[in-house]
């Protein structure tokens, strides 16, 4: 069985993009952080796969090349301005509920410790 990895960085964190390709079979499966993001059943032949990443497009391109085959990923680049917008707005709402979590839970502690002392 064949298989390949990548380290992706993007949206924020690394992904791990992998590919199974069964040598008798022709199975394919292709996953992101442990997500099964294709699978394909009896594929012999040259064959893309496209998929979402956060906001990126990538492709993962199979290449059979005589009885052999080659895998390539390539980032499509198509993060466009309103995505950044939207990172950046989803970014500071999880900073600010974190804040607001954590302020909650010190004033929280701070009452324990008043109520306890007196």
């Amino acid at each position: 069985m064949a298989q390949a990895r990548w380290t992706y960085l993007g949206n924020g964190r690394k992904n791990e993009i992998g590919i199974y390709h069964g040598d008798e079979s022709g199975h394919v499966l292709i996953y992101c952080n442990q997500n099964v993001v294709a699978i394909d059943f009896n594929m012999k032949d040259s064959k893309t796969y496209s998929f979402m990443v956060g906001y990126r497009l990538l492709e993962l391109h199979i290449k059979k090349t005589g009885d052999q085959f080659e895998y390539e990923l390539d980032d499509k680049d198509t993060k466009m301005p309103i995505d950044e917008k939207l990172e950046t707005q989803l970014f500071w709402k999880d900073f600010m509920t974190s804040l607001i979590i954590g302020i909650g839970i010190g004033i929280l502690v701070f009452l324990m410790y008043q109520w306890l002392v007196h």
